[in-house]
Order: C-alpha cells, then structure tokens, then sequence
C-alpha cells in the first residue's frame, strides 16, 4: 500500500510540475500542412516566441549578516523595484525574530504603477499599499498592535508514583465475553 501511495505522489508531483509559459508554441504544429517533391509532409520551423518580454534587472545588491540579518534590492528595466530589510530582535535569545520591513512596485495590465509597503515581526504581517483594501491594512495593523499575551511557564513534569493496576492480558475477558453492542439492521446483529 505504501509502494502505491509513494507511486501515486510521486505522479502527482511530476504532473504537477510548471510549465515555461514564456517559451509556448502560439500556433498548432499540424494546421499548415505542406508537402515537398515527394509527397512528404513538411513541417514547418516552430517560431518560440516569449510571449511576456523579459525585463531587465539595472540594478540589485544584497547584505547578509552571520547572525540573519540582511538587506536586498533591485531596480527593472521598466520600472519596477523591490527592497527589504530585516534586523535580528533579541539575538540569542529564545525569543529571537525577524523584523522585516520593504517595498515594492510594480506595472499592471492598465499601465498603473502598485507600489506595496510591507512590515512584518513576530506580531504578524501588516501591507499597504494602493492595490490592497484599506480595511485589511487596518485590520493587520490593528492586530499587529494588540497587547502581547505572556505566556506563564509550564509547570515541570512530575514523577506519577501512585500508577493504577493494570490487569494482565490473561485478566482481559475474550472476545466472545464482551457484549455485543451494535445495532439490528435486518434482523441481524451489526457488531460495531
């Protein structure tokens, strides 16, 4: 069972593997069909078109740090961008996290510039921006602000002396013992 479950995942997985839209034939292969001098049928050049144009990057850089923090940006052809940062909050503790703060700006089908602001730490992920409604910036803003709940450390585990008797297998009454509980459908017992 667990051969075809592993089989059956593993098709999944391969099936479901993305396909190159920049590099789809726009036109069907067999549609023009030309023949040559003897009577074969000739195929014409498929022309790989992209059908997105590949923007350019003119400007990107990127700062790591040994204890998580970093810095990125780049700047496209077209006018795009994307910058983030992020400090380290409480390093080496157990309560340590990312705070990250960016943005980025993008062109829409209409021409129209999206431009994102964007924080996110350890009280959740708060966007602006002017395709994003202002009733969920506000909600995540709001969130984000809320009073921290303290959680009180755990009491430790303590040794239980007084375990009950469990009784031997041997003790256990049979199978045909135990009640039959169940309910009668035609006439018959149904054993739950």
């Amino acid at each position: 069972m667990f051969r075809y479950l592993s089989f059956a995942a593993l098709l999944a997985v391969a099936c479901a593997a993305p396909v190159d839209e920049q590099m789809m034939v726009t036109e069907p292969i067999m549609e023009q069909r030309a023949m040559d001098n003897m009577g074969a049928v000739v195929v014409p050049e498929m022309e790989m078109e992209p059908r997105v144009p590949v923007i350019g990057i003119m400007d990107a850089a990127l700062q790591q740090s040994t204890d998580g923090a970093y810095n990125f940006h780049y700047r496209g052809e077209d006018g795009s961008f994307r910058q983030e940062s992020a400090v380290v909050i409480n390093p080496g503790t157990e309560y340590q996290y990312l705070k990250i703060s960016g943005s980025y700006s993008y062109f829409d089908a209409n021409g129209k510039e999206v431009v994102v602001h964007y924080s996110a730490d350890d009280r959740g992920f708060v966007p602006e921006g002017n395709n994003i409604m202002p009733q969920i910036s506000s909600a995540a803003k709001m969130n984000s602000q809320l009073p921290r709940v303290v959680e009180k450390p755990r009491p430790q585990e303590q040794q239980v002396e007084n375990v009950p008797n469990v009784p031997h297998v041997s003790q256990v009454p049979h199978v045909s013992q135990v009640p039959v509980m169940g309910s009668v459908w035609n006439g018959q017992i149904m054993q739950v």
